[in-house]
């Protein structure tokens, strides 16, 4: 049986995955510098395991050999997209002037958070299908983008908190867009808890889908980048890296027992540690000079976007003949419906 089946499996699972969504969410306004708490090289820590070093950890499927076999059968997907998108970054910062390159980045944070509240959205799904409960219903999975949408939205209203601030919209468009952020935002939240009284779902699903569409609201509650963004981007780290941790164990060496499966964990921890270590290294150069430093500079974001390519595909199962080959080789949590 593999790790996480039983009701004992269910449980831990669906607790790490509170715990990694919530500590953050609710320790990164204590801990921000601003705050008064804490000390900044703590988040500076957090962020470079738990983001940097997931992105660094998606090298890690490519030793699972569903997703080798996924690749194969989709080599322009899985392979060639990542590879335009690495080269893409790579170049962009040679090639765009400093205040075009500056709203591109705007773009890809507005991809970047989206993929954030597509990940949250699969995981629901992956609680669900953990409890025994029914696929979410379209009016579910709508709540959850819809509060994605908002907060992304309220982000690109106050885009100081990304820090890309000069590239600013005009005052009036850019308050107005964040009031309707934040109104749809209360609405989808008040929405969910009407859902979760009137479920009959387990407690822990219902409990999941409003987490999922509360997990933007820091960006209208805190006014610094360190308590409004931190907590969402150590959380969105952690939540990926403790899937993929917990698959590793119910899948690697099954017929070895759980102590080899445990060792396969180590290189997970390697590559978060080590290469979150390299990438943060890399993103800190956008300001200093040089063509190579400058290609450095792209090629983290070429990279990120690469991770974003790769989980899109990765995370959903596919339409036509791969759906019915995934059905039985479940990846990591999908966001259609019925997904594992």
């Amino acid at each position: 049986m593999a790790v996480g089946e039983g009701s004992e499996g269910r449980v831990r699972f669906t607790t790490g995955l509170a715990l990694s969504t919530v500590a953050p969410l609710a320790g990164a306004p204590l801990l921000a510098p601003d705050g008064g708490r804490g000390t900044a090289e703590i988040l500076g820590v957090l962020v470079v395991v738990a983001y940097a070093g997931h992105v660094a950890v998606t090298a890690w499927l490519w030793t699972d050999r569903d997703v080798r076999h996924l690749a194969h059968r989709r080599p322009w997907r899985l392979v060639g997209v990542p590879a335009a998108l690495v080269a893409l970054g790579a170049g962009a910062p040679l090639v765009v002037s400093g205040r075009a390159f500056g709203w591109l980045l705007l773009g890809f944070f507005v991809w970047q958070f989206t993929h954030f509240q597509r990940q949250n959205l699969g995981l629901v799904s992956a609680v669900a299908g953990r409890w025994g409960s029914p696929a979410l219903r379209t009016s579910e999975r709508w709540i959850v983008a819809v509060a994605g949408g908002c907060g992304t939205a309220g982000l690109v209203a106050r885009p100081a908190l990304l820090g890309v601030g000069q590239h600013a919209l005009p005052p009036p468009l850019a308050g107005a867009l964040s009031s309707v952020a934040e109104t749809g935002l209360v609405v989808c939240v008040a929405t969910a808890l009407v859902c979760w009284a009137r479920s009959t779902r387990p407690a822990p699903v219902a409990a999941a889908h409003v987490l999922a569409v509360t997990f933007m609201a820091p960006v209208f509650l805190f006014w610094t980048p360190a308590a409004a963004v931190t907590g969402m981007v150590v959380a969105h780290g952690l939540q990926y890296l403790w899937v993929v941790g917990w698959r590793t164990l119910g899948t690697q060496h099954p017929r070895r027992g759980g102590h080899d499966g445990r060792r396969t964990v180590i290189p997970i921890v390697v590559l978060a540690v080590g290469g979150g270590s390299a990438l943060a290294a890399i993103s800190e150069r956008h300001g200093a000079r040089g063509a190579v430093l400058h290609l450095l500079y792209g090629a983290y974001f070429g990279i990120v976007m690469a991770h974003f390519a790769v989980d899109s595909a990765v995370w959903r199962r596919s339409k036509g003949p791969l759906r019915a080959w995934q059905r039985t080789r479940p990846l990591l949590p999908s966001p259609v419906p019925g997904g594992c």
